[in-house]
Formats: structure tokens, C-alpha cells, sequence
């Protein structure tokens, strides 16, 4: 027996040298499709604008954002090896173009404003689908042409969904009808409350230009015949949507969304939608639904966009984001004993945090408690206070096992209520609780217990409490944090954003993650009565 036999490793089939070609073709900006069914290359035409296109046997290439999207599942007349389909209606500026993208057995992970790139050989002026029904995939009067596309089956076509870099972050972001200098214009734009007092009925082309402020949960909805029989169960998720004149909430049916949803999760996204439908939904609850010819422009790039961006980050900031923590190291330590500790007035903080907003500084503030609702809060069952997913959690007592948070099923992790006192006022201002962010040492100082102990005190403690404290003057170790600067652009709202939720440790900054946190906010780190 020959021991010195060696046996080959195990692998694909395929060389060094093809793997890398083929990485090389994928990576590169020029690829195509390389031959058809019968070994032939095949040339296709690289069309600028959707608009561009035109109907006919001829191999194209463009790209678009994705627009509007349903998923179908069913066996077709056409495809026989296909499980199903995702329609898309895909945008630029120029225009719009309905895709049918077969699959065989899981659906392509397109989101509402994926950059895809496409290569097909046959386009179409006909909508209809091989039942003879329209492809849905939106308004019939902004597409121009259509394709059908089974890619991995018919070697002629081919879908790439492009990666968010900073490349490609800005391509096809300009909203279709888009006029004025550069493009960056809206006509036809209406307010939410605008649009909610009667600008559905009967305006075609009506837009509402709106912000993502928060996502529900999934719920589970059944359905039933006209006989009040049990025919199955749909999933359904609210998601609230505003602008400076109103709110509005957005029913999203069935799981079509469900990715696109979790990657605008926090981030105030910008949404132009285009004819929205206005429902009624049950006890006269009013609503906007995604119609037939309704279709969605994710973070458009325009003037009002810009400015809504800013509007938001300006409402979130008044907010308070109350369920911050405030860790006592981002500030000098010398200013609770410090030999010289500062004492300000309201007037002097609000003077300094405006004219220098992007400097540090700590101190005193000597303020008197106008009011307090112990009792209220916590009859109400809110002593604790959380926010996760953009939305407030409250109770009384954290239990034992980790209260979850229904969006993202992470445990939560509760402070104490900023709305538990009111107003605090000195000789020259005054300014509310809720504003302020507190660390719990301030709690402890101020309550005479740990956070986690408030609720034994029961209504008569609580009560007890709240007359000792109303009236009272005490003194507060105070910290004020610098803003940051902020970034122009949609990569640079989008990068604060992301640091704002990750806690600044994009680049691993060590300290400067709880100044992404709090900067812009008065915290509260101690008190001396």
C-alpha cells in the first residue's frame, strides 16, 4: 500500500481562475448578461431614463427605485417552473416601468426604495398579465412600458439589487415631476391636514410629503365569509405618519413590507406618496391605505424633503428622548466637590447653551418645585418609563422577568417618569422636569430611595411624598453637553440618525458615544437639598 497517496480536496467544480473572472464581472459597473440560450453574446443598450424606453424586442439595461411592490404567489400559465411573482413599479425622474419578477421559490428581498439594476431583451406596452388581468404594480397612467422577467431561467434577463454606499445612495432619489432649478421642486404637494380635510376627494396626482415617526407591532387579524366562518388570518402593522400639520395612520396589510418597515425603524424617513387612498376604517377611525395607483418615493431628494428632515429632527429633539441615560463620567468630577463650584441661573444656562451650544460646561442650579404628581402617575400605572422602537412603555414596578418590547422583543429598561414632577422655576426663569434628562443619582437624591423602591410606597407613601416635595427649593448638579454638528445631505441625515441610535460608536469613539446621546439637553446628575 502506497502511503505517500494524496487525495484531493473536495470542491465546486470550478478553478481559481474562473472564480476570480466571475468576481471580476460582478464587480465590475459594465457587466451583462454573456450569452444567450444558444451561446451567442448578447448587447445591451445602456438607457439613461425610464423614460427613454420604448417597447420592442432589444436588450436594455437601466436602473430605477423601486416605487411600489407586490408579492403573488400562485402557479402561472407562462412560467411553469415559477412559484410566484413580485411586481414591481420601478422610478426615476423621467418616468416609471412595471416589472413582473418571477421567482421559484422565495421572493427576491426588494424593499420600497431598493436601487435596482435590469437587463432584459423584450419590453412591452401591454399591462396584461397572462390571465389577462393588469400587472399591479401602479398607476397605469405614469408607467410607460412593462416586462415580464424570470431571472435564473431565462438567461436573457437579470436583476441586481444595488448596495446603499456612498455611491449609489443619491442615484434615482429625484421624484418624478420634479421642476425648478436643478429639479428639486414639487408641484402639486399638499399637507397632510390638507390632504385629511378633503384633498383626497377628486385632486388626481395629489402627494403628501411625510416622515416615518412610528411602527406598531404586527397584529394578527381574522378573517371570515359571509357566514361568519373562520377562512384564515392576515397580518397587519400601523405605522404613524407626520408632518408640521397633522398625523395620519398607515394600515400596511399582509407581510409585502415587513423588511421595508424594519429598515425605516427610527430614522424618521422621508415618504412622498402619490394619490394615497383615504379609508374609514371601523367607529369612523380615519386612515390612509396604498391604492391600486398609489406609489411611494422613499427619501426623495428635494428642497421640501430637506426641510421636513430638519422639522423632524427639531420635534424629536424637543421631545426629550426621556429614556436616556446619563452617565456621570462624561463630565469633570471636580464639579460635584469642587473647591469652586458654579452656581447658575436659569437665565445664565439658557444664555450660555445658546450662545456657545457646542461647549460642555457643569454647575449648580438653585430651583424651587412648583409640582408633583406622584400620586397621579402612579395610579395611572406610569411611575417607570421606557421608550423603545419610538414608542413609550410605562409601568409601575419592573418585574422580576424583563418586560419586552412588543416591535423588537428586547428586554426594556425603565427609569423613572420625567413627567412625575412639573415645573421648576428661580428668580429668573423657570423650566419642566420632562425636559431635563435625569441620572439616577439625581433620583435617589431627590426621592431618598432607589428607583426600583417608588412603588412600595403605595398611594398613601406616594402622597405622603408629594406634599414633602411640592414647594421645596433644592439644588441641582447640572451638566450641559455640546451638540453636534450636523451633516448635510441625505448620507449625512442618515449617518447622524444611525450614531444617534448605536450610541455614537460608529468609529469606536470611546466617551464621545454619550455626548451622540445627550448633546443639546440639560441632565441632571445630583442634588443637595
Amino acid at each position: 500500500m502506497d502511503t505517500n497517496t494524496t487525495h484531493p480536496t473536495p470542491g465546486d467544480g470550478f478553478t481559481t481562475s474562473e472564480v476570480q473572472q466571475d468576481v471580476a464581472e460582478w464587480d465590475s459597473r459594465n457587466w451583462h448578461p454573456p450569452v444567450d440560450a444558444e451561446g451567442r453574446e448578447r448587447v445591451y443598450e445602456e438607457v439613461k431614463s425610464i423614460a427613454d424606453l420604448v417597447p420592442g424586442l432589444r436588450g436594455v439595461r437601466f436602473m430605477g427605485r423601486v416605487r411600489a411592490l407586490n408579492v403573488g404567489w400562485g402557479r402561472s400559465t407562462r412560467e411553469k417552473g415559477a412559484r410566484g411573482w413580485v411586481a414591481v413599479m420601478l422610478g426615476d425622474e423621467g418616468g416609471s416601468v412595471g416589472i413582473k419578477l418571477y421567482f421559484a421559490q422565495t421572493p427576491y428581498p426588494i424593499q420600497l426604495g431598493s436601487l435596482l439594476s435590469i437587463w432584459t431583451a423584450f419590453l412591452s406596452a401591454s399591462p396584461k398579465s397572462e390571465s389577462g388581468s393588469p400587472i399591479s404594480t401602479g398607476s397605469s397612467s405614469t408607467v410607460s412600458v412593462y416586462a415580464n422577467m424570470f431571472p435564473g431561467r431565462n438567461r436573457s434577463d437579470c436583476v441586481m439589487i444595488m448596495a446603499e454606499n456612498e455611491g449609489s445612495r443619491g442615484v434615482c432619489r429625484v421624484p418624478m415631476g420634479a421642476v425648478g432649478s436643478g429639479r428639486k421642486e414639487l408641484n402639486g404637494l399638499m399637507t397632510l391636514e390638507s390632504w385629511k380635510n378633503g384633498g383626497w376627494d377628486g385632486v388626481p396626482g395629489a402627494r403628501i410629503l411625510v416622515c416615518v415617526s412610528s411602527i406598531g407591532a404586527p397584529k394578527t387579524v381574522k378573517r371570515k365569509d359571509k357566514e361568519g366562518k373562520e377562512i384564515g388570518s392576515v397580518s397587519v402593522r400601523e405605522v404613524e405618519l407626520v408632518d408640521h400639520t397633522g398625523s395620519v395612520v398607515w394600515s400596511i396589510w399582509g407581510e409585502d413590507l415587513n423588511s421595508s418597515l424594519e429598515s425605516w425603524e427610527g430614522k424618521g424617513t422621508v415618504l412622498l406618496i402619490t394619490e394615497p387612498v383615504f379609508k374609514v376604517g371601523f367607529r369612523g377611525k380615519t386612515g390612509l391605505v396604498l391604492g391600486r395607483n398609489t406609489w411611494v418615493d422613499v427619501e426623495p431628494e428635494c428642497a421640501d424633503a430637506r426641510w421636513l428632515k430638519r422639522w423632524w429632527r427639531g420635534r424629536e429633539k424637543r421631545r426629550g428622548r426621556m429614556g436616556l441615560r446619563v452617565p456621570e463620567e462624561v463630565f469633570e468630577e471636580e464639579g460635584w466637590d469642587g473647591p469652586r463650584p458654579a452656581l447658575f441661573k436659569l437665565a445664565d444656562v439658557d444664555e450660555w447653551a445658546r450662545d456657545e451650544p457646542h461647549q460642555t460646561f457643569t454647575g449648580f442650579i438653585s430651583v424651587i418645585i412648583l409640582d408633583v404628581y406622584l400620586v397621579q402617575n402612579y395610579r395611572r400605572n406610569m411611575l417607570m418609563y421606557t421608550e423603545c422602537c419610538d414608542t413609550p412603555h410605562y409601568t409601575n414596578s419592573p418585574s422580576l422577568t424583563p418586560l419586552l418590547c412588543p416591535n423588537c422583543h428586547q428586554p426594556l429598561s425603565f427609569t423613572l417618569n420625567p413627567h412625575l414632577f412639573g415645573t421648576l422655576l428661580d428668580e429668573t426663569g423657570c423650566i419642566r422636569a420632562k425636559d431635563l434628562i435625569w441620572a439616577p443619582r439625581a433620583w435617589e437624591d431627590l426621592l431618598g430611595r432607589k428607583m426600583e423602591e417608588v412603588y412600595l410606597l403605595g398611594v398613601d407613601g406616594c402622597m405622603e411624598l408629594e406634599e414633602r416635595l411640592r414647594g421645596m427649593r433644592g439644588s441641582f448638579w447640572v451638566g450641559w453637553v455640546g451638540e453636534e454638528e450636523e451633516e448635510e445631505g441625505i448620507g449625512g441625515d442618515e449617518r447622524k440618525v444611525e450614531r444617534d441610535k448605536r450610541g455614537g460608536e460608529l468609529d469606536g469613539e470611546g466617551d464621545g458615544k454619550w455626548q451622540m446621546q445627550v448633546g443639546g439637553k440639560l441632565c441632571v446628575l445630583g442634588m443637595k437639598m
